[in-house]
């Protein structure tokens, strides 16, 4: 992410990036989420110190194009809906195990909305049926008081 920053900073050269300060929020996550949230910043700033307010517009229809293609489905007139596949739902729940060996099953549903994925009740029952069938859910009762999701290696999938 560093390098990506200052490739990006020698890149655009009509801003002084002398005045750019990254946020509070910046500062304040991990080491990879202070990068992430910085480079965002560093467009903003961009765009803000330059005058390419069509550039500003053309990046960010294209980030809701982006978006609209790869995670979204019409659904007629209920219009669009967040569409994951299987392999970005793998990913999400990596993301939200973390280093823990095992979550719980709530709070897997918890670190999803963090991340801006809400299921409804089919779409949760979809992705559970799923979790099972690729052994990461673990149930230690039968009223399903106590499930749990796994920390899995990406390779044994």
């Amino acid at each position: 992410m560093n390098e990506l920053k200052e490739m990006y900073r020698e890149g655009i050269n009509d801003v002084t990036w002398g005045n750019f300060s990254s946020s509070e929020l910046a500062d304040n996550g991990s080491t990879v989420e202070s990068a992430i949230i910085e480079l965002f910043e560093m467009i903003e700033f961009q765009f803000a110190q330059s005058n390419r307010e069509r550039a500003k517009e053309a990046y960010q229809q294209w980030m809701i194009d982006f978006t609209n293609f790869n995670f979204s489905r019409k659904r007629g007139k209920l219009g669009l809906s967040l569409a994951l596949n299987q392999e970005q739902l793998l990913l999400l729940t990596r993301l939200c195990v973390g280093n823990h060996d095992r979550i719980r099953l709530n709070q897997l549903w918890e670190e999803l909305e963090q991340r801006g994925v809400r299921f409804d009740n089919v779409s949760r029952e979809h992705v559970l049926s799923y979790y099972e069938k690729i052994n990461l859910l673990e149930k230690k009762s039968d009223s399903g008081d106590a499930q749990y999701i796994s920390k899995f290696n990406p390779t044994m999938l």
